[in-house]
This record gives structure tokens, sequence and C-alpha cells, in this order.
């Protein structure tokens, strides 16, 4: 809390950090399916880094790496076949992370699939960012915002309109 001379100001340590705007907590069986996958993005984060600057380009930390972008490639598949209100919601919400080239595609796919049953969560989480209990992920997890709101958009449009919108 910061004191000034015309009043008092809270500043959210959380704000401070980042532009994006955050929403209620997502309900905790959908928590329990992105997970796994945003902890094992995360670890790849912190333990190597990102980019060019990686610290895991070769050797037995290469190996380690790769075997995370295998998990998380596994789990996203997995979601992708689930067909529950919390898969729906998932699915929408690791639109905004990074979580793979082939992923991000798939799930974009998986997405305008599952049709009108997600657009309320489409509309929702297009401009916010939800919290999820206990999880404070780097910003440098989602994806560029402009990339995002175009994706939101397009599968919003799409949706709305009965295509399945197919990323090459």
């Amino acid at each position: 809390m910061l004191s000034l001379a015309w009043g008092t100001i809270q500043i959210s340590i959380i704000r401070a950090q980042t532009e994006r705007l955050t929403g209620q907590v997502v309900p905790k069986s959908t928590a329990d399916l992105i997970t796994p996958i945003l902890d094992l993005r995360y670890e790849s984060i912190l333990k190597c880094g990102t980019g060019k600057d990686s610290r895991c380009a070769k050797g037995p930390a290469a190996d380690l790496d790769l075997a995370r972008w295998n998990k998380i490639e596994m789990l996203v598949a997995q979601l992708m076949k689930n067909n529950t209100p919390s898969a729906d919601r998932a699915v929408v919400l690791l639109l905004q992370y990074y979580v793979g080239e082939s992923e991000s595609t798939d799930l974009i796919t998986s997405v305008t699939t599952r049709g009108k049953r997600v657009l309320p969560y489409l509309v929702k989480y297009r401009d916010l960012v939800p919290r999820i209990a206990g999880k404070i992920y780097p910003d440098s997890m989602l994806t560029d915002r402009e990339l995002r709101l175009t994706e939101f958009d397009e599968a919003i449009r799409e949706v709305k309109s009965g295509k399945i919108l197919r990323v090459d």
C-alpha cells in the first residue's frame, strides 16, 4: 500500500508485473486439466530459458527438455479428446498460452470443432487471463497478445458460422 498526501493507493503486485487483465479463478476441474501442461512449460522455462538463449540446446539437459515437450504434446492431445465441459473451458484457456507450435494449431481446430458450446468461453476469455488457484505463471508463457486476440476473434467468427478452423 502506498500513502500519498491526497490519499492511499493500493497497488497489486500481479497487476504491476503485467498489463493483462486477470479475472476469476478457474474451476478446479478445469485447472486440473491445464496445470500439468502449464507446469511442464514453466519448468522448461526455469531450467532452460527461452529462445536462442536456451541452456538446454544439447546434451542431457536437451534430452530432459525434449521429454518435457513430448509430455506436453501428449497431455494436449489427451485434453483435445476429452469432451467434458471442463475440457471445453480448458482448450479455450490454453489458447492464451504458448504450449508448442503444432499444439497451438491443434487447439484452434479443437476449439472450433467443439462448436457453439465453447462460444461463451471464447467471449469471456478473449480479453482476460483467468487466475489458477495457487499458481502464478510468468507472462512469457502467454501467446503474443495480438496473435492471441486474432486467434480468439477467428475462432469466435468460425464457431458462430458453424465452421471448423484448420490452421496450416
